[in-house]
């Protein structure tokens, strides 16, 4: 029975092929903002986005899972059904943002400024809601915020019915 041996020079360009492809497909690598900034695209999953100025940016089903957009503008954005499940949104300005449908699941909203913000329909399973006081839309009624676990995380008190909002605190 022969043995086969191939060469140390023969490896070695196979390898460096093979290192340079799982290189490549790295799914831990963010993306590059600069298309999102510059509105040529919608989705930059893992995007270091903090203190980015995206006020009254149209991200509607945009996939932002993972981002950290800590401490961003996105006054009045648009993001109904984009996926923000895992994004650390710490400090965001989410002022009048429509987040209807948005998957927030897992996303870290504590201190978040969410005036007028539309929830409804908004995935916020695991959501990270601690750290401050904060006026949400009515658009999440409170049998839903009941439903996706906010009571457990904060104190929810009905305020000026009609107004549509209520008080969400920290405990």
């Amino acid at each position: 029975m022969r043995s086969r041996t191939i060469s140390n020079e023969a490896m070695t360009p196979r390898f460096l092929g093979l290192a340079l492809l799982l290189a490549s497909a790295n799914p831990c690598h963010a993306a590059d903002p600069s298309d999102l900034l510059a509105g040529r695209s919608k989705d930059c999953p893992g995007c270091a986005l903090a203190h980015a100025n995206l006020k009254c940016f149209d991200l509607n089903d945009a996939d932002l899972a993972g981002a950290d957009p800590t401490g961003a503008n996105l006054h009045r954005a648009r993001l109904a059904g984009a996926k923000l499940s895992g994004a650390n949104l710490t400090g965001a300005n989410l002022n009048k943002t429509d987040l209807k449908r948005a998957n927030l699941a897992d996303a870290r909203l504590g201190e978040a400024m969410l005036y007028e913000a539309d929830l409804s329909e908004a995935d916020l399973t695991r959501a990270d809601l601690a750290g401050r006081r904060l006026l949400v839309s009515c658009a999440v009624r409170h049998d839903r915020a009941r439903e996706i676990g906010v009571v457990e995380l904060c104190v929810v008190q009905l305020c000026e019915q009609q107004a549509g909002a209520f008080e969400i605190g920290a405990r």
